[in-house]
C-alpha cells in the first residue's frame, strides 16, 4: 500500500492527524486559504526566475535598462525593465506597447522581435518580476497584480523622459496575461494610465485550472482538494476581463499542454468590447506559436496596434478560429489532445471508441 504523501502510516500529520490541519500548518497559515498561493513550494512551478545583467543606461539611446519601485511598506522591491525605442519618435503618435512575459522569459529576451513594433512606430516597455533579471525579492502569484499597477503608475514618467507620450497597449504572454489584463482592467484608475489595447497571447485565465495543478491536488489527496477549494484564484483575472472595455485580441494554440485552449474561449467570452478578436492556431502549442504561426500572430497584433494609433485598419475580423486542422494533423494528434479538441469545437465523442472516431468526427464523417 502506498504511504500517504505526508506523514506517516496513521495518515497525513500522523497518527490520528487531520490532513487538512497537517496542511494548514505546513502553508504557515490559520486556515490556509491565501497562504497556499504565496508559498514557496507553488512559486517554484509558477516561476522559472533566472538572472540576467543590466546592460544600458537609464536616461539615454534606443535602448534602456532600469528599475522601478515596487511593493507597499515592509515589501518593497525594485523590478527591472528594458525600453526599446524605434528610430525615431515622435510624441503622442508613437504608441507603447506594456509587455509582460512568460514565467521562463526575461524582460531582454524580446531582442530582434521588437523590430515588428517599431516598424509600425511603437515602443516597448519590457518589464520583469521580482527575482527575474536584475530585480530584487522573490516572485510571488499574490504580488504580481499588485506590482503591475505599480509598473503602470511609473511607465509614464519612464516614457516621457524618452519622448514617447502615445497610447498604451498591454500584452501579456502566459502568466503576464495577468498583469496584462490587471492594468487594462484598470484603465485610468487609482493612478494608472488609460490603456488602449490588450493582447493575450496564450494567456493564463485561472490557476485553479491549470492541468499541473490539478496534479499537484491529487497528490495531497482529499486534503488538498479541499484547501484548493478554500483557495481563491490570487489573481482573478477571468474576472477582470470584463472590466477591460477596450479593444482586445486573444492569441492561443489549440494544442496548449500547459494552459488549455478553453482559457483562451472564456477570456474571449468575457472581454466586453465590440472590437475584440479570438484567434485560435490549430497545431501550436504553448511556446511554439510564434513557430507554428509567426505570420497570422504579427499581422493581428500590427493591425490592433496601428487601430489603438487612430489608423483606418478596417472593421474587426469576427471572432474566429484560424483554419481547422487536416486529416493529418489529427492523426499526429494524441486521444487526450482529439477529445479536447473536440469539447473546444463542441464535437460530440458520444460513440467514439478508438482514435479513427475522434479523428472522423472532428472531420464530421462521423
Amino acid at each position: 500500500m502506498a504511504q500517504p504523501p505526508f506523514g506517516g502510516p496513521g495518515g497525513a500529520g500522523g497518527a490520528g492527524g487531520d490532513p487538512m490541519a497537517f496542511l494548514q500548518g505546513l502553508l504557515g497559515g490559520d486556515n490556509g486559504a491565501g497562504s497556499l498561493w504565496s508559498h514557496p513550494l507553488i512559486a517554484q512551478f509558477a516561476f522559472n526566475a533566472r538572472s540576467a545583467p543590466k546592460q544600458y543606461g537609464e536616461n539615454e539611446g534606443r535602448v534602456r535598462d532600469g528599475t522601478i519601485d515596487v511593493g507597499a511598506e515592509g515589501d518593497k522591491a525594485k523590478v527591472g525593465y528594458r525600453l526599446y525605442l524605434p528610430e525615431t519618435t515622435d510624441g503622442e503618435k508613437t504608441g507603447v506597447v506594456l509587455y509582460f512575459h512568460g514565467n521562463a522569459e526575461v524582460c531582454t529576451d524580446l531582442g530582434t522581435f521588437v523590430d515588428m513594433f517599431h516598424k509600425i512606430n511603437y515602443a516597448v516597455l519590457s518589464v520583469d518580476y521580482r527575482g527575474y533579471g536584475w530585480s530584487t525579492g522573490s516572485p510571488s502569484l499574490t504580488k504580481l497584480c499588485p506590482d503591475a499597477a505599480d509598473i503602470a503608475r511609473a511607465a509614464p514618467a519612464i516614457l516621457a523622459t524618452a519622448g514617447v507620450r502615445g497610447p498604451i497597449v498591454t500584452i501579456g504572454r502566459s502568466i503576464g496575461a495577468a498583469s496584462a489584463v490587471h492594468v487594462a482592467a484598470n484603465s485610468a484608475k487609482d493612478g494608472l494610465p488609460a490603456v488602449a489595447g490588450l493582447v493575450v497571447d496564450s494567456g493564463l485565465m485561472s490557476i485553479t485550472e491549470l492541468p499541473m495543478v490539478s496534479s499537484i491536488v491529487m497528490m495531497l489527496g482529499p486534503a488538498g482538494a479541499q484547501l484548493l477549494q478554500n483557495s481563491p484564484d490570487p489573481m482573478n483575472t477571468l474576472s477582470k476581463c470584463k472590466l477591460a472595455n477596450i479593444p482586445a485580441l486573444v492569441l492561443h494554440g489549440e494544442r496548449d499542454e500547459i494552459v488549455p485552449v478553453k482559457q483562451a474561449h472564456d477570456c474571449a467570452n468575457a472581454l466586453p468590447h465590440p472590437r475584440k478578436r479570438k484567434l485560435i492556431f490549430p497545431t501550436a502549442s504553448h511556446n511554439d506559436v510564434l513557430i507554428v504561426a509567426g505570420r497570422e500572430w504579427s499581422d493581428a497584433v500590427s493591425q490592433l496596434l496601428r487601430g489603438c494609433l487612430g489608423e483606418d485598419v478596417g472593421a474587426a475580423p469576427p471572432p474566429a478560429s484560424a483554419p481547422a486542422p487536416s486529416e493529418d494533423d489529427l492523426r499526429a494528434m494524441s486521444i487526450k489532445e482529439l477529445k479536447a479538441l473536440c469539447a473546444s469545437r463542441g464535437v460530440s465523442t458520444a460513440g467514439c471508441s478508438e482514435k479513427i472516431d475522434l479523428v472522423n468526427a472532428l472531420l464530421g464523417k462521423k
